[in-house]
């Protein structure tokens, strides 16, 4: 899979978006959906494009994937992100795999990620990973990347009725299959959304 590009992003927050909030929504910018007034009740149908919803309290989150090589393109992302979180306040971002790419020794760590999120990182921003097929399985144990050294993991939004499985789809084995029915079963969140780096779909 190809490094991430600024059209993957924006995909990516929209649908992460519109996940969390479907009856009401409030334009990123303020101002009044299209052909009238704001209402604040407008549903996802009659939505302007490229309007993100943004009803308070409910969550927001990015996702990333196919990042980690430290070039300008990344950079830019990066950047993009940043300035999206001022209007749309996501504290969430959800990698979804290949998060470095080549060498992964602690200077590639820094080069490779924490330089170009650090506006994100210093601001309290969490981001939560999953592995792809280009990731050593060492990246488990690293603190950026919150997955306290399990390959797969689970975790709740705060103060959301949301939880997040993320899982390892590179080496999938009977032993996450059972983990992942177990949790899945004993979670009482009415959203569960399964976080990988393979499409089931190709």
């Amino acid at each position: 899979m190809r490094p991430t590009s600024l059209k993957h992003f924006w995909l990516a927050l929209l649908f992460a978006a519109s996940c969390a909030t479907q009856s009401s929504y409030q334009p990123a910018n303020g101002a009044p959906a299209a052909g009238g007034a704001h209402t604040g009740t407008q549903d996802a149908s009659s939505r302007p494009i490229g309007v993100l919803p943004n009803a308070e309290g409910s969550l927001k989150f990015a996702v990333i994937g196919d990042m980690g090589v430290g070039n300008r393109r990344q950079y830019e992302v990066a950047q993009q992100m940043d300035a999206q979180r001022q209007q749309f306040d996501f504290k969430t971002v959800i990698m979804v795999g290949d998060n470095l790419y080549g060498p992964e020794r602690p200077a590639d760590y820094a080069r490779k990620f924490e330089m170009p999120y650090a506006a994100l990182l210093t601001d309290g921003v969490k981001f939560y990973a999953s592995l792809g097929n280009h990731d050593e399985r060492e990246q488990r144990l690293y603190r950026h990347f919150n997955m306290n050294g399990e390959s797969y993991y689970t975790f709740k939004a705060a103060d959301q009725d949301v939880r997040f499985f993320m899982l390892e789809s590179t080496y999938p084995d009977e032993t996450q299959l059972q983990w992942m029915h177990r949790e899945m079963s004993g979670a009482d969140e009415a959203w569960k959304i399964a976080v990988f780096h393979h499409p089931p779909y190709s």
